[in-house]
């Protein structure tokens, strides 16, 4: 199938050579085998510092893909669900909402590339975010940090773009129907911001 060629021509080699790095000792920087070099790190596409892709450090790919493509769509769907919950769903609402994330065409269509390990964090940065809203501290700026952090590890800029944008949208809008004075809406807009 030549519309899935980028999961064995690229993310299968990608994720191999960065299990057998591990295997042999050194951090896999550079990987030699893509033309006459190629960075492994600094490439977004390969994702390897992804929170998704930290097992390829210790088991083998070919084992470990299943157990990959099964997080993702945990992350989603739970996470989904526990903004439904925060959002004042009813608990099946919620499991509806999180089940219809976590199946949707998208990401079960882009299941082994990156796209669907960012958009797979969509719903953990917008609890965050919204946590962060309604009640503003260092420990939840941490969190909505870790939250980005971690998205911005997950590889493919495109997607990442797309949920910074609805993550955007989604602060402006929560913001904006809170019951506060102007400056403190400026002030949670630009914490969330940060």
């Amino acid at each position: 199938n030549g519309v899935q060629g980028d999961v064995f021509r690229e993310f299968d080699p990608w994720h191999t050579y960065q299990y057998r790095s591990a295997r042999e000792g050194p951090f896999p920087l550079w990987n030699p085998h893509i033309f006459c070099g190629f960075p492994m790190h600094a490439n977004a596409q390969s994702a390897m510092l992804s929170p998704f892709h930290w097992v390829y450090f210790v088991i083998d790919p070919k084992w470990a893909a299943g157990l990959v493509a099964a997080l993702k769509l945990w992350v989603a769907g739970f996470a989904t669900f526990c903004l439904g919950r925060r959002l004042g769903m009813v608990a099946s609402g919620a499991f509806v909402a999180g089940a219809a994330w976590m199946l949707s065409a998208f990401l079960v269509r882009w299941l082994q590339w990156n796209h669907s390990a960012s958009a797979a964090l969509l719903p953990v940065v917008l609890v965050t975010l919204d946590a962060l809203i309604e009640r503003v501290s260092l420990r939840r700026l941490a969190l909505a940090g870790l939250a980005a952090t971690a998205l911005q590890l997950c590889g493919h800029p495109e997607t990442q773009f797309h949920v910074g944008v609805l993550a955007g949208v989604f602060d402006l809008l929560r913001v904006w129907l809170l019951e506060i004075t102007q400056p403190a809406k400026v002030r949670r807009v630009l914490v969330c911001a940060a």
